[in-house]
């Protein structure tokens, strides 16, 4: 078996640590979408459970005739997930000893480092991509397009789209073309501890659950003191940094209530940001704040002292990142249940993800096409599929995670992901995502005012920016 290489930068991992420790908003606003690199912490932890390998991911193919060297990049960084990455390689060469694998991992700026060595006619033959990354890259033809590999009609291994579960293989898709394959995916989880849910004498969330019931049990949940300090809160919405006005975990409630922050095309958001729906879902949860005041605020978040009030049994409910499992089954202060999000007049979830993408310019890409199926639907993808959701169905029946308590209700809510839309263009955090987060926390959070007109200037300048 050939020796995976794997180089890694000690500068550039110092400068991650360094990143790392940096939790302040930052003086300027970034100029690109933050990647699923921030929604899925660098660090990501094994399954919770031990989970038998299943027999077979996609069915048996002719083992094709490949040969040289492919260059494979990712910017995973910690030691479990290149432990991850070694595994998969080797089997690869195990299975195809004609083929060397070149493995570089790049943590910083690892998608802005291909396109520059793809520029100068070399760069990674796969690369590790982020959801951030496949609607702006791929409009630059650095990606290469997959259905026609897909379909057999480049005369390779074919691989049946259907064996991926829909709502997740679609967010790899820009115009309708397929151009990265899923490694795995984050929903929003609804996370409850039920000791606290016992105190206060509450049944637990069931699946059923509506906006009503959540709030209905926020309000029971939340408790003050004599002097009306809340010293422990009903209901929290989080990111993997703490931030309480993360916004995938209100795009949730603008899908359950059956709109979306963009259109389709992605050529606008009037119609959308400012639709009945989106105002509605918006005002339900941002009187959870200020009205109603079950949720903290980001001020009274940095008072409390607390990174995660969840963690310190001072929340009852959260939503955040299904990142956040395995911490929570070890932590003592936490009694955990999972339930599937509460519905509003349907259901929705947030989609957070990562995949692999093969470079157009790859000098050997029946090899690298081989190697892509290998870690996204064939043996390799067994190996990751230990260290995060799978996208494939068959692993999922394998393991049995829809009757898995913490699993089954994050299984049940597969049908009902939606692609973040700066996905869909990637002009959106420029034009609104940036806009959206300082009006929010810094305007109407603090000021009120006439939500609907506030949204509807708002999508005006924003329709303006995304037609330039």
């Amino acid at each position: 078996m050939k020796k995976v290489s794997v180089f890694l930068s000690s500068l550039v991992v110092s400068a991650m640590l360094l990143g790392a420790c940096q939790t302040s908003t930052p003086a300027t606003a970034p100029t690109q979408a933050p990647s699923s690199t921030e929604a899925l912490p660098p660090t990501a932890t094994a399954l919770p459970t031990e989970t038998p390998a299943p027999t077979a991911t996609v069915p048996p193919a002719p083992t094709p005739a490949i040969s040289g060297t492919i260059r494979v990049q990712t910017y995973d960084s910690s030691e479990f997930n290149l432990g991850k990455w070694q595994e998969a390689i080797a089997s690869f060469e195990a299975a195809y000893p004609n083929v060397n694998v070149e493995f570089k991992s790049v943590p910083q700026n690892s998608i802005e480092t291909f396109m520059q060595e793809a520029d100068a006619g070399g760069g990674a033959d796969i690369v590790q991509v982020s959801d951030g990354d496949v609607s702006r890259i791929a409009q630059g033809g650095y990606f290469e397009p997959l259905d026609p590999y897909m379909s057999g009609e480049m005369g390779m291994q074919t691989l049946d789209p259907s064996v991926f579960f829909e709502s997740v293989l679609t967010s790899g898709q820009y115009n309708g073309t397929t151009y990265v394959l899923p490694r795995d995916y984050n929903p929003v989880v609804f996370f409850y501890n039920k000791d606290l849910f016992d105190a206060a004498g509450l049944a637990y969330p069931t699946d059923d659950w509506t906006w009503d019931d959540l709030l209905t049990a926020a309000q029971a949940l939340t408790l003050r003191d004599g002097s009306g300090k809340v010293t422990q809160w009903g209901f929290t919405i989080r990111d993997g940094a703490g931030n309480p006005y993360w916004q995938r975990g209100l795009w949730a409630f603008i899908y359950q209530n059956g709109n979306d922050m963009i259109s389709a095309d992605g050529t606008r958001v009037s119609g959308h940001l400012d639709s009945d729906e989106t105002v509605q879902a918006i005002q339900w949860y941002a009187d959870l704040f200020t009205t109603h005041k079950v949720t903290p605020t980001r001020d009274l978040m940095a008072a409390s002292g607390s990174r995660d009030l969840f963690v310190d049994g001072k929340s009852a409910m959260q939503f955040t990142g299904f990142w956040e499992l395995y911490g929570y089954t070890q932590n003592t202060n936490i009694s955990l249940g999972v339930a599937q999000l509460p519905q509003g007049t349907q259901r929705g979830n947030s989609l957070t993800w990562r995949g692999f993408a093969m470079n157009s310019k790859s000098q050997n890409k029946d090899a690298a096409w081989i190697f892509l199926r290998w870690i996204s639907a064939d043996e390799g993808a067994k190996v990751f599929a230990t260290a995060g959701l799978t996208p494939l169905k068959s692993i999922v029946e394998e393991w049995d995670w829809a009757n898995d308590p913490n699993y089954g209700p994050v299984v049940a809510d597969i049908p009902y992901l939606h692609p973040a839309p700066f996905t869909i263009n990637p002009k959106y955090y420029s034009c609104v995502g940036f806009a959206f987060d300082d009006w929010l926390a810094d305007v109407y959070l603090k000021s009120g005012g006439d939500l609907q007109s506030q949204l509807t200037d708002m999508a005006a300048k924003a329709d303006t920016c995304l037609g330039q």
